[in-house]
């Protein structure tokens, strides 16, 4: 387990080392990446910023060329002396307009010192004005009889100026002046040309304006940066435009003395360096993860490498332990640390052999035994470092098993407590399972209930039906009664129509017989009333009749839609007492499960009294390997001295003063390059070296003098171990320090031996 665990930490250190080193170096090339991308986008800032310059300034040179040329003809020359202004008029305002076509000039005109416009080919009609408040280009060309060309602004606004003085006869006479046009059009071709956007910003009091450019009124820079880059700071700002990445500069302008006038700014698609720093990043993150797995693999490798050779060694020491002296001890011809330690376990095992020869009585000589006085001497020294070593492992595991042990106690403990509470909420639930079970139960009674209520329901309607069917029965044969009178009624209108005609017959043929037949008229009269009466009556039993026969045929009707509705009902009546009944199943099913849920709970609860019980078992089994563990590495600590003072007892034959430490207790001073003079206690001394306590943490082969005042000289030593607050040291004595050195240990010797 303990080489398993030092290959997994070997394996895990490099790993992370490895980690690391991926990671640094991964930040490190992405930092480089970045800042050579930085540097790209600002030095072709600075190429476009350079250009812009180096076309205002061919510009500029154009316009003094032309202004040159002008100012070297005759013609000119005599005109200016003379100050004759139709001359210069008709010799250059017809082909003016060819100029501006051509060359883009906006400005071409004459001056008079100090800065008087003489004539303006651009503008005949004005002239004779003073121009030295605002164009000191002309001033300055007729004052220094130079000429003056760059960046001026006018009432025009900013224009490419050249102003070249005139002479005739030697003598200064005036200037001519040629200005290009600069604006829009200029942008627009600086942006075909260098395939960038570019605005001026000039400055206006204390604020800025735009003064023309192809950004569309957008810029990436605050006010705060204008000021700064007028002042000659160049500023960087990246951002996006159109959807894609951009990288813009703001540098600045100057007029045609150097004096700041505003900032430029200067906008280039970067979609290329961004792409190539995404690509670059992934690159780099996939280069570092392949490191890092074949740092991983090799770390593995590597911890194989290390750990198998121990554990054979194991094995071959455990061998000698049971007296199997004839084991090989392997990697005896290895060059490293391993092949050391087998070279020890070898001389071990020589020397084990020749001590059970030695027992046996087959070796006598001294000279032998003077062979392994020193053989037990190099044996004490690396068994004493090696078991050292070994057993501080072991108080290393020791520790890290007491800490498990409390980790277990307390991971007992939160076990315990979870239990104790998963018991509670465990009866809690029982308890409301119960709960719900006495209530389904109830519920389960009132749903049997309604559906007693919803069957008695039923039958009454069923009832209710049969009753319909009887009354419209009824009502029908009303009605056919009802029919039946009235045809009665038509007969008796008829026989008393046929009446009413009798009386007539009878009347006319009393009025034919004359005086005998009154009697007779008066006869008919009467049946004829009587008849006309009975007409009458009848007529109004068949009205009423007919009535009836209406009233009778509604209550058939309403009769049949009572017997309809009665009919539907029943048949709802019939469904509710299906879902009634099914509810009521259900409601059962709910009671039975909760009441298994019940018993289940009950159960858990059970359950869990017992994971609690067993939780606090486990905790007092964590105390007691706890107590093991600490008693164990008492053990170990105590085994540790009772083994050095074994190995030292062990070799009590060999010359006291040649090999067995001293044990002293004396202040003593460490000098080590890059730690300085540090404090001690020696502890133990011999003539090969010494252990010191209380001094300072120095690596193994750490080199240093090492001075106590009870032996007088310096003494050079190396750090051949280091650990649990001590340092173990090697001497490299010259002759008087060997000598020194025994004369302290004689001394030691003596004063022990009173």
């Amino acid at each position: 387990m303990m080489l398993r665990g030092l290959r997994a930490r070997v394996t895990a250190a490099l790993a992370l080392c490895s980690a690391a080193t991926a990671i640094f170096v991964l930040i490190g090339a992405l930092r480089i990446i970045n800042g050579i991308v930085d540097r790209a986008d600002q030095r072709e800032l600075h190429g476009h910023y350079d250009a812009l310059q180096l076309v205002l300034q061919q510009e500029a040179r154009r316009a003094a060329a032309m202004s040159a040329v002008v100012a070297q003809m005759p013609s000119v020359q005599q005109a200016m002396q003379h100050g004759d202004r139709a001359t210069l008029l008709n010799l250059f305002v017809s082909g003016f307009a060819e100029l501006k076509a051509a060359y883009g000039v906006d400005q071409f005109q004459f001056h008079t010192p100090p800065a008087t416009s003489f004539a303006r080919i651009h503008m005949p009609a004005k002239f004779g004005d003073d121009l030295s408040s605002f164009r000191k280009t002309v001033v300055q060309a007729n004052a220094d009889d130079r000429t003056v060309l760059g960046l001026e602004g006018g009432v025009a606004g900013l224009g490419i100026r050249g102003v070249v003085p005139i002479e005739d006869a030697g003598s200064h006479v005036g200037s001519v002046e040629f200005g290009l046009s600069f604006g829009q059009p200029f942008f627009d071709e600086f942006k075909r040309l260098r395939h960038v956007d570019i605005a001026f910003h000039l400055l206006a009091g204390d604020k800025f304006k735009t003064f023309g450019g192809t950004l569309a009124g957008r810029s990436f820079f605050t006010p705060a940066q204008y000021r700064a880059a007028a002042t000659g700071q160049f500023q960087v700002q990246r951002g996006e435009l159109a959807g894609g990445p951009i990288a813009a500069l703001l540098g600045p302008i100057t007029d045609f003395s150097g004096k700041s006038i505003g900032a430029v700014e200067i906008v280039m698609d970067n979609r290329d360096y961004v792409a190539s720093v995404d690509q670059a990043r992934r690159v780099a993150v996939a280069t570092a993860l392949l490191a890092l797995l074949l740092a991983g693999l090799a770390g593995l490798a590597i911890a194989r490498g290390i750990t198998r050779p121990i554990i054979l060694m194991t094995d071959a020491m455990r061998q000698l332990a049971a007296g199997d002296y004839e084991v090989v001890v392997p990697g005896q011809r290895r060059a490293d640390e391993v092949g050391r330690m087998a070279a020890a376990v070898d001389v071990f095992r020589t020397h084990a052999i020749e001590r059970a020869r030695l027992e046996s009585g087959q070796i006598q000589a001294e000279q032998a035994a003077q062979e392994k006085r020193a053989a037990l001497l190099g044996m004490a020294e690396k068994i004493e470092a090696e078991i050292s070593r070994a057993l501080g492992v072991i108080g290393t595991r020791v520790a890290a098993m007491v800490q498990a042990a409390d980790d277990m106690s307390a991971s007992a403990g939160r076990t315990g407590a979870s239990a104790q509470g998963a018991a509670g909420a465990a009866t809690q639930a029982l308890v409301n399972a119960r709960t719900v079970a006495g209530a389904a139960e109830g519920l389960a009674a009132s749903i049997r209930e309604v559906g007693a209520q919803v069957a008695a329901s039923s039958a009454a309607v069923a009832r209710a039906v049969v009753a319909g069917k009887e009354t419209r029965a009824t009502m029908e044969a009303l009605n056919d009664q009802v029919g039946r009178i009235g045809a009665v009624a038509d007969m008796i209108g008829e026989v008393a129509a046929k009446t009413n005609l009798l009386a007539l017959n009878a009347t006319i043929e009393a009025a034919r017989a004359g005086d005998a037949g009154k009697g007779f008229a008066v006869v008919a009269s009467e049946v004829k009333q009587l008849a006309a009466q009975t007409a009458r009556s009848t007529a109004e039993i068949s009205r009423h009749l007919g009535e009836v026969r209406i009233a009778t045929g509604a209550a058939v009707a309403a009769v049949g839609r009572i017997e309809q509705t009665i009919g539907e009902i029943d048949g709802v009546a019939m469904t509710i007492a299906a879902a009634v009944e099914h509810q009521g199943a259900s409601t059962a099913e709910i009671a039975r499960t909760v009441n298994e849920t019940a018993a289940a709970a009950n159960q858990m609860s059970q359950r869990i009294g017992e994971v609690s019980d067993e939780a606090g078992q486990t905790s007092e089994g964590t105390s007691r390997v706890r107590g093991d563990t600490t008693a164990l590495a008492d053990v170990v600590a105590e085994l540790q001295k009772s083994v050095v003072r074994v190995v030292r007892t062990a070799t009590a034959e060999v010359d006291r003063r040649e090999a067995v430490p001293r044990e002293v207790d004396w202040p003593c001073r460490l000098t080590v390059r890059g730690h300085g003079v540090q404090t001690a206690r020696l502890e133990d001394l011999s003539a090969g070296g010494a252990s010191v306590a209380d001094g300072p943490a120095l690596p193994v082969g750490s080199r240093g003098t090492l001075e106590a005042d009870r032996i007088g000289t310096s003494l050079p030593f190396v750090v051949r171990a280091a650990g649990d607050g001590m340092l173990h040291l090697a001497f490299e004595l010259d002759a008087r320090g060997t000598e020194r050195l025994g004369q302290v240990l004689d001394g030691a010797v003596a004063r022990n031996a009173a």
